[in-house]
C-alpha cells in the first residue's frame, strides 16, 4: 500500500467560520467529544510510516486550533519527528487569538500552515468565511516570525471563486500577502442527514474541476472550472505530477494545485490516511474506506 498523508481529524472542535459548505459552522457546539485516542494515534502512525507517509496533518471538522492545545501538543511530540512534513489546517482566527500557544505549537516541528480562504475579495470572504482576518499581517508573521511554509485551502463555489480569471486574480491576491501554496478544491456535499441546508447549498453552488474542455450539453447548467484554458493561454505552468495524478501548476510564482473531491479519486496511491475516532479511513469517516 502506498500512502503519502496521515490525517489526524481532531474531535471536540468549535469554529468561529461560517462556510456554507460545512457542516460544522460557527456557533455550534462541541463536534463530538474532546477526548484522543492515542493508542489508536500510534497504531496509524506506524502504519502510515510503514506504507509510506511523509506527511502529518492536522485537521478537525471544525477549527483544531480551537481545542484544548496540550492535545494538539502531544499529537505533534508523539508524531512529528517522523515526518518530514508536518501540518495543520485552520481558518487562522486562533493564531492571533492564543499566540503564545501557537508559538508553542510551531516548536512541535511544524512545517506547514495552511488557511481555509474562499476568496482575494474582502467583502466576498467574509460573507462566505464570516472572519474578517488581516491576511497580509497574519501570512507575514507566519513566514517570518514562524518559518512555516503558508498555504491556502479555497473551496470553488459558484458564490467564491468559480472562473479562470477568478482563479488568476486569488493567485495574485496570495502572492501580493506572501502565501506560497494554494489548493483549489472541489466541494463535496454532505450528507443530507447532517444537514439538509447545507447539502442544498453545496449541491447548487459546487464548481466542478475538469483538466480537458469536454462539455457536457446534457447537463448545460453545470459549473466547470477548466484548467486546460489556463494551460493554453501559458498562465499555468505544469511542473510535476503527484503520485496519485494531481498536476501541480506554477502560476506566477506560486505553487498552484486542483483537487478533485474524494468521491471522484481512487487508484494505486492513497493520497490521505484518514485517523478519526478509533478507526483508520482511506476517506473521512467514510465507512466503506475503513481499514482498521
Amino acid at each position: 500500500m502506498d500512502v503519502h498523508i496521515l490525517r489526524v481529524m481532531c474531535d471536540g472542535m468549535t469554529c468561529e467560520a461560517s462556510c456554507p459548505h460545512c457542516v460544522y459552522r460557527a456557533g455550534q457546539d462541541q463536534i463530538g467529544n474532546d477526548s484522543f485516542d492515542f493508542q489508536a494515534f500510534e497504531k496509524a502512525r506506524q502504519f502510515a510510516l510503514r506504507s509510506g507517509a511523509v506527511t502529518l496533518e492536522i485537521e478537525a471538522g471544525g477549527d483544531p486550533l480551537a481545542d484544548e492545545w496540550t492535545k494538539l501538543y502531544q499529537i505533534l511530540s508523539e508524531g512529528s519527528s517522523d515526518f518530514p512534513q508536518v501540518g495543520l489546517t485552520t481558518p487562522g482566527q486562533g493564531i492571533f487569538d492564543s499566540q503564545e500557544s501557537f508559538l508553542n505549537l510551531i516548536g512541535w516541528h511544524l512545517t506547514n500552515l495552511t488557511l481555509t480562504i474562499p476568496h482575494h475579495d474582502p467583502k466576498k470572504r467574509k460573507t462566505l468565511l464570516g472572519l474578517d482576518l488581516d491576511y497580509g499581517e497574519l501570512v507575514g508573521y507566519l513566514r517570518e516570525e514562524c518559518r512555516v511554509v503558508v498555504r491556502a485551502a479555497c473551496f470553488l463555489s459558484r458564490q467564491g471563486i468559480s472562473s479562470s480569471q477568478e482563479v488568476l486574480d486569488f493567485v495574485n491576491w496570495s502572492r501580493e500577502v506572501g502565501i506560497q501554496q494554494i489548493a483549489f478544491r472541489e466541494i463535496e456535499p454532505p450528507d443530507e442527514t447532517l444537514n439538509a441546508e447545507t447539502a442544498q447549498w453545496c449541491h447548487e453552488n459546487a464548481v466542478e474541476v475538469d483538466t480537458e474542455e469536454n462539455w457536457n450539453f446534457d447537463d448545460p447548467g453545470r459549473a466547470v472550472l477548466y484548467v486546460n484554458s489556463l494551460v493554453s493561454q501559458n498562465q499555468a505552468r505544469p511542473v510535476y505530477v503527484l503520485p496519485w495524478g494531481e498536476t501541480v501548476y506554477d502560476i506566477d510564482g506560486v505553487n498552484v494545485i486542483f483537487e478533485k473531491s474524494e468521491k471522484n479519486y481512487y487508484g494505486k496511491f492513497i493520497k490521505s490516511l484518514v485517523l478519526s475516532g478509533q478507526h483508520v479511513y482511506a476517506r473521512w469517516e467514510s465507512g466503506g474506506t475503513i481499514i482498521f
